[in-house]
């Protein structure tokens, strides 16, 4: 019988909790054992549920955009290709792909993950780019240090999309692997 490994990092933690006996003694909470956690369920768009985050979308404020909406898309595409992968795996019928399917669903695993870490990655540069703005700019040591906060924001900026561009394509090159 095959397991697939293209699963989520929680169900992961969450088997290695129970293989290693961490729960016996007392629960064992992830978000507050394990640092990554605690500190991701922080005010960051990526921790949302979906109805709070197009709840956000839907109004004046100012982020999440575009960018962010692109990379929750790339982040679904990934998981919909893991998914299907998954589902194919040990299924009667589906044998002569099951390596392949092994191989794409933590392909897409790693796709969803890096795609949702750019929904906050481009918020953060939108938000950064916004501060650099309203740097002061009467003298002109202040002058010049705001327009190198902008030049490096800018550059920031430019990053974020870019790299959710990169993820959004290979989420798609996953989708017509696994489709084929």
């Amino acid at each position: 019988m095959n397991e697939s490994t293209g699963i989520p990092e929680k169900m992961i933690m969450e088997t290695a909790i129970q293989s290693m006996g961490l729960a016996e003694l007392a629960p064992f909470d992830l978000d507050k054992k394990v640092i990554e956690y605690a500190i991701q369920k922080s005010e960051r768009l990526s921790a949302m549920t979906v109805e709070e985050f197009c709840d956000l979308l839907s109004t004046d404020a100012p982020a999440p955009g575009g960018g962010s909406v692109a990379a929750l898309c790339a982040s679904m595409s990934g998981g919909l290709s893991a998914m299907v992968a998954n589902l194919t795996i040990d299924k009667k019928g589906y044998e002569k792909v099951q390596d392949h399917a092994l191989e794409y669903a933590p392909l897409g695993q790693s796709i969803k993950e890096r795609a949702m870490h750019c929904i906050d990655l481009d918020t953060d540069a939108f938000y950064a780019m916004m501060d650099a703005m309203r740097l002061p700019k009467k003298t002109d040591a202040e002058i010049a240090y705001r327009d190198e906060q902008i030049e490096k924001c800018t550059q920031g900026a430019i990053i974020a999309p870019l790299q959710t561009l990169r993820i959004a394509l290979e989420s798609i090159e996953l989708a017509d692997k696994v489709c084929a």
